[in-house]
């Protein structure tokens, strides 16, 4: 729905306007992110970690 309205939106997903909004923003942002990423490659030969605390 790129390039529609956020009224159209909101019609559409059944939201409301301010969310359609919102939401429209955020994805408009990550899409513009996932163009200026580098994609990933592949680790190959000896790799060394740390560890990681994940709360």
């Amino acid at each position: 729905m790129l390039g529609q309205s956020a009224y159209t939106i909101s019609q559409f997903a059944k939201i409301s306007k301010t969310s359609a909004w919102f939401n429209r923003k955020k994805f408009m942002k990550s899409s513009q992110l996932a163009k200026t990423q580098k994609p990933f490659a592949k680790l190959k030969g000896r790799i060394e970690i740390d560890e990681t605390f994940i709360k």
